[in-house]
């Protein structure tokens, strides 16, 4: 594991915000949709059936790729051109809205020189550990920080990285200024009318963390009441699902409860690929699967 940048980058482009991060990650999806759809095309004609999961600060940079790419299609030119269906997206513990008000968000908001104390801690770090081995900084994460032996060992190539820390505190502030009110309209949270573009509306499931620091439980209690709708709800089917994860999986669920969300994720692209493969309706293929519980 290296925390490194393509010798191509210059340093004066870096750090990287919110919306070189978005072209980053439209550019790679292209790519390969490109790629796979030059296979596709050769063997029935058809277009490359794409679904965006993301966790994170990457559930924004999800809705953000369903958005532009939705916008593309407006364009009859260029939509003429897209061999691409963007089916649904999948989004995971992270606030969407306003994560200023998160509670994370306002404790490092409240913390004087925050920034330039955490570059002198990064410094400092480099400078002590450029001497020593990696695991000289990874023991200490992983006996008191209690992370598993692979996460100690990410962390501390991070800390130990140029850009790392820099990287995650600018991208910290840019998010905190960008990710404010919803820049999403009905093709994205959908509505009960068809979509007036030539591709229906992707369905969209969203899974909060019951304590998730990064979001706060005022903006998204509001949003699920405005804009989503549970599960087995036989209401509104049109809406997008948007539940709360309630056995207190934490927003880093990727060092110890990957498997459990795992599941959830499975069973949500089960009904996306059933629902594409059969036409049948929203609604119908929700009560036809079992629902898990995930405890």
């Amino acid at each position: 594991m290296r925390f490194r940048f393509s010798e191509n980058l210059k340093d004066e482009k870096l750090p990287f915000g919110v919306e070189d991060q978005i072209r980053f990650a439209e550019r790679l999806l292209m790519q390969h949709v490109k790629r796979l759809g030059a296979k596709s095309l050769n063997e029935d004609g058809g277009e490359c059936r794409v679904i965006l999961i993301g966790h994170s600060f990457s559930s924004y940079i999800s809705l953000e790729l369903m958005r532009r790419f939705r916008e593309r299609l407006s364009e009859a030119q260029e939509g003429k051109h897209l061999r691409m269906r963007i089916i649904g997206a999948i989004c995971l513990f992270r606030g969407i809205l306003n994560i200023a008000d998160s509670p994370r968000a306002k404790e490092l908001m409240s913390i004087p020189f925050v920034v330039p104390l955490a570059l002198t801690i990064s410094f400092l770090l480099r400078w002590i550990t450029c001497f020593l081995p990696t695991s000289f900084l990874a023991f200490p994460l992983c006996r008191f920080a209690e992370l598993p032996k692979d996460g100690a060992s990410t962390a501390a190539h991070f800390l130990q990285s140029k850009w790392g820390l820099k990287q995650a505190l600018y991208m910290t502030q840019d998010e905190l200024r960008v990710i404010i009110n919803s820049k999403w309209d009905n093709e994205i949270w959908c509505a009960a009318t068809p979509s007036r573009l030539s591709q229906p509306r992707p369905k969209l499931f969203i899974l909060f963390g019951k304590d998730d620091q990064w979001m706060s439980d005022q903006v998204r209690d509001e949003l699920i009441r405005e804009k989503g709708r549970a599960w087995d709800s036989k209401e509104e089917v049109w809406k997008p699902v948007m539940e709360i994860e309630e056995t207190g999986i934490p927003h880093d669920f990727c060092i110890r409860d990957g498997v459990k969300v795992a599941e959830r994720v499975v069973e949500w692209v089960r009904v996306l690929l059933l629902l594409m493969l059969e036409g049948r309706s929203y609604f119908e293929r929700n009560m036809s699967l079992r629902r898990r519980t995930y405890a």
